[in-house]
């Protein structure tokens, strides 16, 4: 028995061990190149060369004693990239192929250091003539395409990047489809409808490495990292302060106390009548409800509730600019699932239907991001008021 049981265990180890797990290597995943602004490190692409062709290019750091004054140390290396969202809605991206593909159906880790600077001098470009401090938190999207920029697939985003210190970032990243070129974005807290002025500082990206999907890692959770002595930056004159209107935390209560939704009032109904659903958060591209969203769902599920004789439609939008066949599906798959929880919630299923109306009916101008957030919405339609 113990001779079985020993076969059995040199047998399982070495399938175990023989089972081999490849390694995607990224180039100059240390950022490594000459400081000086407008410079990206050697091996990554200047995205905003497509998408931005009116802006400058990312800055490799650190550069104390420009007008930036980012003086802290690299945490691998000798330098590191400086990327910024400016308050023009640009914001800055950088991309480069990788060596293999990564495969749909199998699961990789990528680790980067990242931080905030205190200090991030530059014009305005709403208004060149301020100085101001691009210091508002901001965080890092991955991107995974076909080719250089390409953003396919959102692979994984960090939380808001706050803190003044290296730490480690972890992420899963599960491709749904064959992905050969890696993107990495600086982008504004979502949702916000005024952009603003914010920075992050990347280093020490790691190889891509696939792991077994089995494998739990624990993404966006930040592993502090033993600093390297630092310059203290040049002191400033005082400059003047950025003014940036922060959306307020959506309430995560089932039933809401006072009322989210404006005109839902059963006085009011007429038939015809289209009512936004406000604070209701959709994951990027993408049909999944936001967390933030279920008192606003919750305080219609209860108005229909009360009013039995009430049937709606629940229709998206989106804005214009994707292509036609992704808007009307994305708006239709956002009303349904709109309109899938309401049933679930125990609303008949007779009194709900659902449209997708694509970029159609656009309310705003797709030029500023303001108004591509107006455009980006859903909105209830009374259908009938039976008795």
């Amino acid at each position: 028995m113990r001779t079985l049981l020993l076969i059995s265990f040199i047998l399982f180890c070495s399938i175990l061990y023989g089972q081999s797990y490849e390694t995607i290597e990224l180039l100059n995943g240390s950022f490594e190149g000459i400081p000086g602004a407008q410079r990206v490190p050697p091996g990554w692409y200047d995205c905003g060369k497509i998408y931005f062709n009116k802006e400058t290019p990312p800055d490799t750091q650190p550069m104390d004693g420009f007008d930036w004054s980012v003086a802290y140390a690299a945490s691998d290396g000798m330098t590191y990239m400086g990327m910024v969202v400016r308050d023009n809605d640009t914001w800055e991206f950088i991309s480069q192929r990788l060596a293999s593909p990564m495969n749909p159906g199998k699961c990789y880790n990528f680790s980067i250091d990242l931080m905030r600077s205190d200090v991030y001098r530059s014009a305005s470009r709403s208004d060149e003539s301020r100085i101001v401090n691009y210091i508002t938190p901001t965080k890092l999207r991955i991107w995974g395409g076909n080719g250089y920029c390409q953003k396919k697939e959102l692979l994984a985003e960090s939380q808001l990047i706050d803190h003044n210190t290296w730490k480690q970032y972890d992420f899963r990243l599960e491709p749904k489809s064959i992905i050969s070129s890696f993107t990495l974005e600086v982008f504004f807290k979502t949702p916000t409808l005024i952009p603003y002025n914010g920075n992050i500082l990347m280093d020490n990206a790691s190889h891509i490495q696939e792991i077994p999907c089995e494998t739990e890692v624990l993404a966006e959770v930040p592993k502090p990292i033993k600093p390297k002595p630092q310059v203290k930056p040049t002191p400033e004159p005082p400059i003047e302060p950025e003014v940036v209107l922060a959306q307020p935390e959506p309430d995560n209560q089932p039933v809401p106390r006072k009322k989210i939704i404006s005109g839902l009032t059963k006085n009011n109904l007429v038939v015809g009548q289209k009512i936004l659903v406000e604070q209701l958060y959709f994951k990027a591209d993408s049909s999944a409800i936001g967390p933030g969203s279920f008192a606003a769902l919750d305080e219609i599920y209860v108005f229909l509730e009360e009013n039995p004789n009430l049937y709606i439609e629940v229709g998206g939008h989106t804005n214009g600019i994707p292509d036609d066949a992704i808007c009307d599906k994305l708006s239709t798959d956002r009303a349904r699932a709109v309109a899938t929880y309401l049933i679930e919630k125990g609303i008949n299923d007779e009194r709900i239907s659902y449209k997708g109306y694509g970029k159609r009916q656009r309310i705003a101008s797709d030029r500023t991001r303001y108004g591509r957030a107006k455009n980006q919405r859903v909105e209830i339609k009374i259908l009938s008021l039976k008795a």
